[in-house]
């Protein structure tokens, strides 16, 4: 439902509720093309129920940037759940933060996460990353000193201008190349 409403979007519409009816708005330039959004809104149509249920799920569920800013100043980490890898993740201000998380835990700083999203990878590459970085944790918690820890990672592992998530998209391919 994400990319129909996404691809609506990115088209020029704007989908609200009222009640449980759809509204879209034109907020584009000129018309659109007909052969264009004709299918997308045959599609939305036919699963209008769905539209009405995410869009209201959308707007009552999703923190808004302050919250999550407050979180992630407060605590210094906040909690999603990727739809796309079937897994929660913890967003990390600094290596620091994911080290302290426990153990098992799937952490990205948001440096990594920067990289992560510029990126396309598929789910299982995605889930084979996630597995080597949480190993990678766990280890590094072995060694009692947070400080050394991280800065023996960025020393053996990477260099100032290489996002650590680079290492470990290397060393999973290393992974799978060697099983």
């Amino acid at each position: 439902m994400l990319s129909l409403l996404k691809k609506l979007q990115e088209i020029g519409y704007r989908v609200t509720l009222d009640g449980e009816c759809l509204r879209l708005l034109w907020t584009g330039s000129g018309k659109p093309d007909p052969a264009t959004i004709n299918p997308l809104l045959s599609e939305l149509r036919m699963r209008k129920s769905e539209a009405v249920s995410f869009i209201r799920n959308q707007s009552t569920t999703l923190p808004s940037h302050s919250s999550i800013k407050a979180a992630m100043d407060d605590r210094g980490y906040i909690t999603i759940y990727s739809e796309k890898i079937s897994q929660t993740i913890y967003l990390c201000r600094d290596q620091e933060i994911a080290l302290s998380l426990l153990d098992g835990s799937i952490a990205f700083t948001l440096r990594e996460l920067q990289h992560l999203v510029m990126q396309e990878y598929t789910p299982d590459e995605l889930r084979e990353l996630c597995d080597v970085k949480k190993e990678l944790l766990r280890q590094m918690r072995r060694w009692k000193l947070p400080e050394l820890a991280e800065r023996l990672f960025n020393g053996i592992l990477v260099d100032r201008d290489t996002p650590t998530v680079d290492c470990i998209v290397r060393l999973a391919c290393k992974k799978v190349n060697t099983t």
